[in-house]
C-alpha cells in the first residue's frame, strides 16, 4: 500500500523542480538577452546615455517577448533619460521601476530617484512620494499581516474547539477581533492614495479649478516631468490631488501606477 503522505512529498517535490527549472530559465535568459544587457551596462559606465538608452530599450523588447518583467532595466533607463534631457521620460521609467518592486525595502532607491528628479524640476513640496508611495508600499504588508492574523485565528479558534466544544474560549474571541481589525487595516490602506501619473506633454501645462457655473480657470502650470497624484475623473479632465489641487486635461498625463 502506498504511503499517501510520502506520495505528497514526492509530488511537491516534482513540482518544486518542475517551478525551479522554469525560474531559472527566465532568469538566465538568452544569450541576446545576456549581451544586450552587458552592452547596456557598458555604456552606461562609458557615460554614453544614449547607446545606453537604445540597448536597454532593446533589453526590454527581449525580455517583453520571453515574458520576463524587471526593475532593473527601467531604473538604468530613467537615468540615461535624464541625462538625455527627456525629463518625463525619465520620471516615467522611475515610477515603471517603482511599480514593478516586489519588496518595499527595495523602492527606497526608486523614491529618492524619483525626489531628486522632481527637485531639479522645481516640484519641493507636496510630493505624492510622501504619502501614496508609502502607502502603496504598506498595502502588501498589511495584506500579509491581514493574513496572519487570519491564520491565527484559525489555528487558535481550531485548538480551543478541539479541547471543548461547548464553548467558545476568549482567545478565539480577540482572535476574531484581530482578524476583523486586519481586514479593516488592509482595505482601508489600500483605498488611500490616487493613482500616480506624470506630465509628459513637453510644455508647462495648466492647472484647473471650476467655477459655480461649470467653466474651468487657470490656477497655476506644472512643468513636464511632474508627478502628480490623481482623483476622479470629469469629462476630459481628471482631479490632481497632489502636488496641488485642481483638475488636468487626460491628454497631457501618462498614468503609470494605477
Amino acid at each position: 500500500m502506498v504511503n499517501p503522505v510520502l506520495a505528497l512529498a514526492r509530488g511537491l517535490t516534482i513540482v518544486a523542480v518542475v517551478c525551479l527549472f522554469l525560474f531559472t530559465k527566465n532568469l538566465i535568459g538568452s544569450p541576446s538577452l545576456n549581451d544586450s544587457w552587458s552592452q547596456s551596462l557598458d555604456a552606461l559606465n562609458r557615460d554614453s546615455p544614449k547607446e545606453a538608452c537604445a540597448l536597454l530599450k532593446h533589453w526590454v523588447d527581449l525580455t517583453s517577448q520571453e515574458g520576463i518583467q524587471s526593475a532593473e532595466p527601467f531604473f538604468n533607463l530613467s537615468l540615461c533619460s535624464w541625462q538625455l534631457k527627456e525629463r518625463s521620460q525619465a520620471v516615467v521609467y522611475a515610477l515603471t521601476s517603482l511599480n514593478l518592486r516586489n519588496s518595499p525595502l527595495k523602492r527606497n532607491s526608486d523614491i529618492k530617484l524619483l525626489q531628486s528628479f522632481q527637485k531639479e524640476i522645481g516640484i519641493r513640496d507636496n510630493l505624492p512620494s510622501r504619502n501614496s508611495f508609502i502607502l502603496k508600499m504598506i498595502s502588501p504588508i498589511g495584506f500579509l499581516i491581514f493574513l496572519g492574523f487570519l491564520g491565527a485565528w484559525i489555528l487558535i479558534g481550531t485548538l480551543t474547539f478541539r479541547k471543548n466544544k461547548t464553548s467558545i474560549h476568549p482567545l478565539s474571541i480577540i482572535g476574531i477581533s484581530i482578524c476583523w481589525i486586519g481586514m479593516i487595516f488592509f482595505i482601508v490602506i489600500h483605498q488611500l492614495g490616487g493613482p500616480i501619473a506624470v506630465i509628459t506633454a513637453d510644455k508647462e501645462v495648466p492647472i484647473f479649478a471650476f467655477d459655480k457655473l461649470g467653466n474651468p480657470a487657470e490656477l497655476a502650470l506644472l512643468p513636464s516631468g511632474t508627478m502628480i497624484e490623481l482623483g476622479i475623473n470629469k469629462n476630459e479632465f481628471v482631479q490632481v490631488l497632489q502636488p496641488m489641487g485642481g483638475w488636468i486635461k487626460k491628454e497631457s498625463i501618462e498614468t503609470v501606477i494605477p
